[in-house]
């Protein structure tokens, strides 16, 4: 989709480092059971010689080729636009193995119990407390940070300010509908928008560009961008001119679908724009800045907020 950019290695290990390390921090001890109970359900088999895919029963097989895969889920925040949230795919996974350690160490337990020698007391309850650390700190990062989100602090960022605007009185449905009857006043069905896919579906209008998503528009284009190399003071179709025939063909594409979402703009016939001022790939093309402060004005008071935006409504001068 054009979402990877042109280094990808360098990318890929900072983005693992960074986003991947979140996941470490706050689910590592879960996710180190997980990995044990993983290890002993693919082990061990009736026969040391007899291969896993023979020992195992097909529902026993398939889960643990499901758990595999969705533990490595956590290589989609190598695209573009994508972090650690999608680690949600694996906590189940996680929870099933993880509890599935405990049940075996709760056995080991229970077999050793009878042995009240000091030695093998202290031991015990020195694995407790190691454990009980392991699975409570965790949890306790997460609700400490989940409490900083409601103390104001000079460093907060952008998503809890963003949180911070959200009006407490008025809900998710009601934001949605509100929207929707922006677009629905100033817009037929099937005409041009420029507004995040959701609100577009719902709307039953056509994103300008046919792009499933504004952002991945913008990542596509700052990535072809720096694939052709272009300048600080060139836009993608100048870098493109300047290659001339050496210009790649997926970069002009891109811009061939850029050009149709600036033109429709140019000529007013995106009849509803939903724009935030924010750092995001997408409203930082300066062909789309340009056609949008020619063309289209801001609605006084007309905004929507929610976690991650503030979305400002404009209509054609």
């Amino acid at each position: 989709m054009g979402t990877f950019p042109p280094h990808l290695l360098n990318y890929a290990v900072a983005k693992l480092l960074t986003n991947g390390m979140v996941v470490v921090h706050l689910e590592g001890g879960f996710l180190l059971l997980a990995l044990l109970g993983l290890f002993y359900a693919t082990r061990r088999t009736a026969d040391p010689d007899t291969p896993l895919s023979a020992a195992r029963p097909p529902l026993a097989r398939f889960v643990l080729w499901v758990a595999v895969f969705h533990l490595g889920s956590i290589l989609f925040i190598l695209k573009g636009g994508t972090v650690n949230y999608i680690w949600v795919i694996a906590e189940p996974i996680v929870a099933l193995f993880a509890a599935h350690t405990l049940a075996l160490l709760g056995r080991l337990w229970q077999r050793t119990v009878r042995d009240l020698h000091p030695t093998a007391v202290l031991g015990r309850a020195l694995a407790g407390f190691c454990l009980a650390c392991l699975l409570l700190v965790p949890p306790g990062r997460l609700l400490s940070a989940l409490w900083m989100m409601n103390w104001p602090t000079a460093g907060e960022g952008e998503a809890v300010r963003a949180m911070r605007a959200i009006d407490p009185g008025e809900s998710g449905e009601a934001t949605v509908s509100r929207a929707l009857g922006w677009i629905s006043a100033n817009s037929s069905p099937g005409d041009l928008i420029l507004t995040p896919g959701f609100y577009a579906f719902l709307s039953g209008r056509v994103v300008a560009g046919e792009s499933s998503s504004t952002f991945i528009l913008g990542m596509r284009y700052f990535n072809a961008r720096e694939a052709a190399g272009a300048r600080d003071d060139e836009t993608l179709g100048q870098a493109l001119a300047r290659l001339g025939p050496a210009a790649p063909e997926s970069l002009k594409q891109v811009d061939a679908q850029l050009m149709e979402v600036v033109r429709a703009m140019r000529e007013r016939r995106v009849r509803v724009v939903f724009w935030r001022e924010r750092r995001h790939p997408f409203y930082q093309i300066p062909e789309l800045v340009a056609a949008l402060e020619a063309n289209y004005h801001p609605v006084p008071g007309q905004w929507i907020q929610n976690v991650n935006e503030r979305l400002q409504l404009y209509l054609p001068n």
